[in-house]
């Protein structure tokens, strides 16, 4: 199926706190157990596991007025069998890689990878309409539906 049903979207945290620990929640990262790794089902080496790190997920909740932890439970399904993923060259020379999945409905999701030398990194996650989600395309697709 290409289009699934989306997520059920998650209610807006009343503080930053709580807008983290219902990100973690939903990831199955704590401070007790900070790391995790999931299998994906990219057929790219580099890709093929992904992980999360607790350390690193504060920043996906930290612009408060986006609301990002509604979003939490679209996350584990785009890392697992993302629509597609794209590999694009930003300003200071990086690779990141883009996992896009699209969902019923009119809200997707773009998740951003950083490549490190201990495998894949989550790193940022933005929603957006099905307008907006082309702008995401950018670079090299490495894997599509």
């Amino acid at each position: 199926m290409l289009r699934p049903d989306a997520p059920e979207m998650l209610p807006r945290a009343a503080t930053p706190a709580t807008a983290l620990a219902q990100l973690a929640a939903e990831l199955g990262v704590s401070e007790a157990q900070p790391r995790r790794w999931v299998q994906t089902k990219i057929p790219v080496p580099a890709l093929e596991k992904v992980l999360i790190d607790y350390g690193y997920i504060a920043h996906l909740v930290e612009k408060d007025k986006d609301g990002r932890e509604r979003y939490a439970r679209f996350i584990l399904p785009t890392l697992i069998d993302p629509f597609e993923a794209w590999v694009t060259k930003y300003e200071d020379g990086t690779l990141r890689t883009r996992l896009i999945s699209l969902f019923k409905g009119t809200r997707q999701i773009a998740i951003i990878l950083r490549i490190n030398r201990d495998g894949s990194l989550l790193y940022n996650a933005m929603h957006a309409d099905d307008k907006r989600i082309d702008a995401f395309r950018k670079g090299v697709l490495l894997h599509g539906k």
